[in-house]
């Protein structure tokens, strides 16, 4: 049986066209695999969301679109 874990991995500021700010969350998650080999973390899907829970969809390098139907964000910073 494997567990599998959510982790906050990242957070990025952006910026939407009419000047709004906003923090982007970063998901990641993390499936414990047992082999023979021992038991291993490995990552598995990101996600995006903002604080309210809301989910992006990452349109390409440093863009991101609020889902659904939402504003367009642009990253103001690198991740950290």
């Amino acid at each position: 049986m494997d567990r599998r874990t959510i982790r906050n991995t990242g957070q990025i500021r952006a910026r939407a066209d009419d000047g709004r700010e906003f923090v982007i969350h970063e998901f990641t998650e993390y499936i414990e695999v047992v082999s023979r080999m021992g038991t291993q973390q490995v990552e598995g899907l990101k996600s995006l969301k903002l604080p309210d829970g809301t989910s992006l969809n990452r349109r390409g390098e440093g863009v991101y679109e609020v889902f659904p139907f939402g504003p367009t964000l642009t990253a103001c910073d690198t991740p950290r």
